[in-house]
């Protein structure tokens, strides 16, 4: 059944969490607001939508009414219960017993969002809003049955009572209201299983558990371990399990992936939207991520298992943390999962502790250290390969290699295949001779050693051309390198037929593994440690391996194709023969492949938005150390500075702000040495744009300041407009207004349009808007809104839809149409600002509303992308905004700390954020009026106050106000 749970939130948090698990453990669907994410309609209307489309609707009712979106038609949760009564659904109502001590918010308590309120509306609201709860709870006894509640738990068993009667009595031909896909197993890639598995039995039975128990407050777990240690075979043993009960009660999707074998983390989520979301292979991948978000709000409990994290997150030395991912997107969705997306879970193999998922440590993720195997397990997995000898020998041996699994697993199979089986045999390894910093790894090293040494020839071989592929292969790849002949083929030059027995020999040994790729072809693969030792037997240079790749995955592409590529088919194999074309020493080919054949920015980023994509692909340019000096040195001169140029706006775009600042450092200093000012100046105009979006207002304005003069003296009119307008806004920031004004000024001389338009425009209204001129802002807007349609600018228009909300708030009237037009354009490209942008003014629209859930949950998000990406003025203006939404529900001591926490920010020496500093000073100045600290309080509106008069602050009578209140 589909159960629609209609109560208001804030102060039934706790009871709507029970209420919600209640559902899950009884195997129904629940359909709450907390998993709805951005709404695609108006939120009352969505909201009645849904309750008249459940099977059943839960209300729950204590001490609010609620937010009323339009006066006299009733809060949002009587209009649910009214519009599930007309569609004929049954409702079950529990009303707050009244002689229970209630001490979480009531209506009185409401008062404080209502700020501009004079008392006497204020005291007009609360009895309005009183009678209102008294007379909803008069019309819910009349016409449903309802039932008293008290405590969380009180309610959860009797929610369970009645639904697990409700359900029991259903027929079974009854259809639910909206058609849910049924639950898949997806493995799109096979786990390599570990022969003769041994041990483990507790971890296997709490992680089974954990997977069937759909209403753990456990959403991710992750085995870390060093390499070897056996994480794939008990993630593999656990979905061996789960595939023979499924699917099991209450399931939702599960998908399998491998970094092993691919790591790219839009292929992952392009498979996520094809599995939880049935999207197409041709969906956009630009703002995949979101679409996920809110899609896995379902309420359904998916997991999704990840094994092998380590190839997507960064190694020492590599100038990120060790452990930190390095794929944004991948960052962003497991945080929201750790946070609480719906209900997905994650189950996660890797050998680095998951650093970006540190605070929520204990409390939603659990990181299990996995140990090596136990004696016993160790010593019956050598008796499973058939290994000969007393208890004690295989002891021993085992012990060597300090229980190691993967040294267990191949020493076994050694003395199988090569010393029939008699554990004395163990003692030609030499094993205690090895001493090293890492003696499991070498010891594992000498083992396959000897291995290779006792491989038939074709069998060695074959295992180290397969082992030079940092993923799996296919037959018919191996086939190529065979038909190549000379030193690529080596001793397999005649064994093209014998080459599927060759690989099942290998899978016997336990060396290699073979899982279904796309389409069902077979792919053939080996252990990491296991590529890493055979690859090195390569008998000829590896980049002649990839130069017959190349012209494998090659046929059929062209460099500079007439028609650009558009499918993810046709982009994935561009970029596996930018890989090969790279790998085999072509460089200059590799790129003009990615210049001409993916083009670049203005197709693959702009039109398509495959943002990461075009990153990953530019990173791959990068040297092993990753120093953005040396990027593309096989490359021209001038490639290097376009690509460069390239992979910091790619980086920009994705969100990955730290990264490109460093990379627009380098190609600033690169510039400087090149003749060309107008390139100069155009490359500090972005300089200037990531300082300003990671509040470094200092470095802006020098930046700014630079881009003026090379405009200058380039003698170019649109870069020196440019110029202007991003000194201008950046003064502005710091408070700088009159000469903020007299640069907005000399760039509207310059413009042939007497009005600044395109992103200039916008940095101009939003100018005026600030300072309370509203009409000036709205001409600005909508005739550079006007220009940009007409232009067919769109990566403009997004911004001018923020100024609209923007304006649409400083009018009292609802932004909401502006915010969906946004979330329209975010939804295909994935903008990173204009994501966090269209929470932040979701969230204060809602606060405006007195919606307080939806305005805590937008805030939330924000705030999450805001501090993940490095966004220092938006997370300013988050924190302020999440300060009030606290000030309201009322919790004055979490609004002071968020707004101390923007004022220190706004504050900070490199940013000097006046409009900051002055809107988080007066918030501080409410929280400590609210907790009673009026001395504190009235020194923070003097600091508000201060900077309000000094930058003609619209809002400075509010301060001086909030001051003689408390004088």
């Amino acid at each position: 059944m589909r159960v629609f749970l209609s109560s208001t939130s804030v102060d039934l948090d706790e009871h709507r969490r029970i209420v919600d698990d209640t559902l899950l453990r009884l195997q129904q669907q629940p359909v709450v607001m907390e998993r709805f994410g951005p709404l695609p309609g108006a939120p009352v209307d969505e909201c009645e939508r849904l309750a008249a489309s459940a099977d059943v609707v839960v209300c729950v009712v204590a001490h609010r009414y609620g937010y009323v979106p339009e006066p006299g038609k009733g809060s949002i949760t009587r209009r649910e219960v009214e519009a599930a009564r007309r569609a004929g659904k049954p409702v079950y109502v529990w009303i707050v017993d009244d002689a229970f001590d209630w001490i979480q918010p009531k209506e009185p308590d409401g008062l404080m969002q209502l700020y501009g309120l004079g008392d006497e509306a204020k005291e007009r609201y609360v009895v309005e809003a009183e009678k209102a709860l008294g007379d909803f709870k008069a019309w819910l006894r009349k016409n449903f049955i309802t039932e008293s509640f008290t405590t969380p738990d009180d309610l959860g068993r009797k929610v369970a009572t009645t639904l697990a009667k409700v359900a029991a009595q259903r027929d079974e031909g009854v259809k639910l209201s909206a058609p849910v896909r049924p639950p898949e197993l997806r493995i799109v890639h096979a786990l390599q299983p570990a022969p003769h598995f041994s041990g483990r039995t507790a971890l296997l039975n709490e992680l089974s558990v954990w997977v069937d128990d759909i209403a753990s407050p456990d959403r991710l777990r992750a085995l870390v371990a060093a390499g070897g240690t056996g994480k794939t075979a008990v993630v593999e043993q656990v979905i061996r399990s789960l595939q023979q009960r499924w699917p099991p009660p209450g399931a939702g999707s599960v998908l399998v992936w491998s970094f092993y074998e691919k790591p790219e983390a839009d292929s992952f989520l392009r498979e996520c939207a094809q599995l939880f979301l049935g999207e197409a292979d041709d969906a956009p991948a630009g703002g995949r991520l979101e679409r996920l978000q809110r899609g896995l709000r379902d309420g359904r409990p998916h997991l999704i298992v990840l094994d092998g994290l380590e190839r997507v997150q960064a190694e020492a030395g590599s100038g990120l943390v060790r452990g930190e991912l390095v794929d944004h997107t991948l960052k962003l969705l497991l945080q929201a999962i750790a946070a609480g997306l719906g209900r997905t879970r994650a189950l996660v193999t890797s050998r680095f502790a998951l650093t970006d998922l540190r605070d929520w440590e204990g409390h939603g993720v659990v990181q299990t250290l996995l140990e090596d195997l136990e004696p016993a397990a160790a010593r019956q997995a050598l008796r499973g390969w058939g290994v000969l000898g007393r208890d004690e020998q295989l002891d021993a041996v085992c012990q060597q290699v300090g229980q190691h699994a993967l040294s267990v697993a191949v020493i076994g199979s050694y003395l199988a295949h090569f010393e029939q089986g008699r554990i004395e045999a163990a003692a030609s390894l030499r094993l205690d001779e090895v001493a090293t910093d890492d003696p499991k790894a070498a010891k594992l090293a000498r083992v396959l050693g000897f291995y290779a040494e006792r491989l038939p020839a074709e069998e060695r071989e074959l295992l180290a051309r397969l082992s030079v592929f940092p993923r799996g292969i296919t037959i018919d790849l191996l086939g190529a390198l065979v038909d190549a002949g000379g030193q690529v083929a080596g001793v397999l030059s005649h064994a093209k037929p014998a080459l599927a027995r060759l690989l099942t020999r290998l899978v016997e040994r336990g060396l290699v593994f073979r899982y279904s790729g796309a389409g069902s072809t077979d792919n053939w693969t080996a252990h990491p440690f296991v590529r890493e030792r055979f690859a090195a037997l390569l008998g000829c240079p590896k980049e002649a391996v990839f130069n017959v790749m190349a012209r494998h995955v090659g046929r059929g592409l062209d460099v500079r194709p007439q028609t650009m590529p558009e499918s993810p088919d046709m982009l994935d194999r561009y970029e596996q023969l930018i890989e090969a074309t790279r790998l085999a020493g072509r460089e200059q080919e590799a790129f003009d492949l990615f210049w001409f054949g993916l083009g670049a920015e203005d197709h693959l980023a702009k039109k398509l938005g495959e943002y990461e994509r075009a990153y990953r692909i530019l990173r791959t340019f990068l040297p092993a150390s990753g120093d953005p000096r040396d990027f593309g040195s096989g490359l021209t001169k001038s490639d290097q500075l376009a690509g460069l140029t390239a992979l910091a706006q790619a980086a920009y775009l994705l969100g990955r702000l730290q990264e490109a600042a460093a990379l627009r450092q380098v190609d600033d200093a690169r510039s400087r040495q090149h003749p060309d000012a107008l390139g100069y100046c155009i490359g500090l105009h972005s300089t200037c744009e990531v300082a300003v979006s990671l509040g470094r207002l200092a470095d802006a304005r020098v930046a700014a300041t630079e881009a003026c003069h090379q405009a200058e003296g380039a003698g170019d009119r649109t870069q020196e407009l440019n110029s202007l307008a991003n000194r201008a806004m950046v003064r502005h920031q710091l408070g700088d207004i009159a000469h903020a004004l007299v640069d907005f000024s000399r760039a509207t001389a310059l413009e042939s349009w007497r009005l600044l338009y395109s992103t200039r425009g916008q940095l101009h209204a939003r100018h005026h808007l600030d300072l309370g001129r509203i009409k000036a802002s709205e001409t600005i807007v909508l005739a550079g809104l006007e220009i940009s349609r007409r232009g067919g600018w769109n990566f403009e228009i997004p911004g001018w839809q923020a100024m609209l909300s923007r304006l649409a708030l400083a009018r009292a009237q609802d932004p909401s149409p502006f915010i969906a037009d946004m979330r329209a354009w975010t939804a295909r490209t994935g903008d990173m600002q204009w994501i966090i942008e269209a929470h932040t003014l979701s969230a204060q629209s809602a606060l405006v509303r007195g919606d307080l859930g939806t305005a805590q949950a937008e805030a939330d998000d924000g705030l999450r992308q805001a501090r993940l990406c490095g966004y220092g003025l938006k997370l300013i203006e988050l924190l302020i905004t999440q300060s009030a939404i606290h000030l309201a529900r009322p919790d004055p001591q979490r609004a002071l700390a968020a707004a101390r926490e923007a004022l220190d920010l706004a504050t900070a020496p490199h940013c000097g954020y006046a409009w900051g500093e002055a809107d988080a000073a007066h918030a501080w100045g409410l929280a400590f009026e609210a907790l009673g600290q009026l001395e504190q309080a009235q020194r923070a509106f003097r600091q508000a106050l201060a900077v309000r008069e000094r930058i003609e602050h619209p809002q400075a009578e509010a301060t001086r106000t909030a001051l003689a209140r408390l004088t």
